[in-house]
């Protein structure tokens, strides 16, 4: 092989270094480079190389690296992705379970309070389910409705006219 012998099958440079290399071992050496699977030492390393070596089949093989760098990060964003059949596989995915699940939930913390109990989680717990509950059928005027945990307090200031406050 020369210095700069096209290797067709693979589309990178074989250098006189690399010859101890099979196309498959060069093209696993391209992957774990542009996959960052080890630094330079380690990957020199595992192939057998030195780092001058690596460094030099990195700069033969840059635009090749480019490109199996791009396609490796564009296949992980597509397994990434969820789509709209995995959505609807999943229950929170399908309204009606969703609803079922918060009304079991709903009607056991409901039993607790009517029994009495003294736990102030139980009842927070109760509202939220049926705010939750109440978000779903669209019963409350906005998302969040009565989820903002704010209190209101009116104070009537004896002498004082709110309106020559503005």
């Amino acid at each position: 092989m020369t210095w700069f012998q096209s290797n067709k099958e693979w589309g990178c440079y074989a250098l006189p270094f690399m010859d101890d290399l099979t196309p498959a071992d060069e093209q696993l050496l391209i992957n774990a480079i542009a996959t960052r699977e080890g630094t330079t030492k380690q990957l020199a390393g595992w192939y057998g190389l030195t780092i001058p070596e690596l460094q030099s089949f990195v700069e033969e093989n840059k635009a090749l690296l480019v490109r199996v760098r791009e396609e490796a990060k564009a296949s992980e964003e597509d397994t990434n992705a969820v789509t709209p059949s995995q959505l609807s596989d999943l229950w929170i995915g399908k309204k009606v379970e969703r609803l079922s699940r918060y009304q079991v939930v709903a009607d056991k913390l409901y039993e607790a309070a009517k029994d009495g109990t003294t736990d102030a989680t139980v009842l927070r717990e109760l509202r939220f389910y049926m705010v939750a509950a109440a978000n779903e059928l669209g019963q409350l005027l906005h998302r969040g409705s009565g989820e903002s945990g704010i209190d209101s307090l009116s104070v009537d200031m004896q002498g004082v006219d709110i309106g020559d406050l503005k």
